[in-house]
């Protein structure tokens, strides 16, 4: 999802780096996605906020429910 403001996440509320790759177990939504940015449209911008804020933290909590050894990630240059 494009942002306008904050940091640019995916469907899965996950943040992206600048080259659109997920951050690991870095979740955003509301104002720090910038999904508040459509704050002209009456009640859009929390509907927006409410829904990722639900699919962050969802995601984030199964993301916590992981073993260590499924999150480690090996970073190649």
């Amino acid at each position: 999802m494009q942002s306008t403001y904050g940091f640019k996440t995916d469907t899965k509320a996950e943040t992206l780096d600048t080259k659109g790759l997920v951050n690991q177990g870095l979740y955003a939504a509301g104002a720090a996605s910038g999904h508040e940015a459509y704050a002209n449209e009456v009640g859009f911008a929390a509907i927006i906020g409410l829904t990722y804020g639900r699919i962050a933290g969802e995601n984030a909590a199964a993301y916590a429910k992981e073993p260590l050894h499924k999150r480690w990630v090996i970073c190649y240059n």
